[in-house]
């Protein structure tokens, strides 16, 4: 079993989307210009700020959001993209697995991802000193 520890503060809010390091997805784009990036799904809405003031109580991600807010992006950027994979990085800790591929103007499916883990989940935290500890086990 390995443990994974993550501390987010509101200092971590203001550089834009706190929680890229519970993404499950990721997507690498190689842009017709020649600059390449990665990006990382948004599986929640949630801030810290919300978390850390109470108005929020549960930190979920939705996996199955997050993938298609890629596909999204793939889709609305599609003109200046030459190629992109998007990338199963697991839950916490997995290794990176291509999943689909865009080439073309052509979506091309490379696995099949674990259909018998869930796709909405429940990230459990606390928060201490305005900041929140998220510790995760993984197997």
């Amino acid at each position: 079993m390995k443990n994974f520890d993550f501390v987010f503060s509101q200092v971590d809010e203001k550089r834009g989307y706190p929680f890229f390091n519970l993404s499950s997805f990721s997507v690498w784009i190689a842009y017709k210009d020649g600059n390449k990036r990665t990006r990382y799904s948004i599986e929640t809405n949630t801030t810290i700020s919300q978390i850390i003031h109470g108005r929020v109580q549960e930190l979920k991600l939705d996996k199955i959001q997050g993938l298609q807010n890629l596909f999204t992006l793939i889709q609305r950027q599609q003109t200046y993209i030459e190629h992109a994979i998007i990338y199963w990085r697991g839950y916490v800790g997995e290794d990176n697995k291509k999943i689909f591929e865009w080439k073309n103007g052509q979506w091309t499916k490379h696995t099949q991802r674990d259909m018998n883990k869930p796709m909405v989940i429940s990230i459990p935290f606390s928060v201490q000193d305005k900041k929140i500890f998220v510790k995760i086990q993984t197997n």
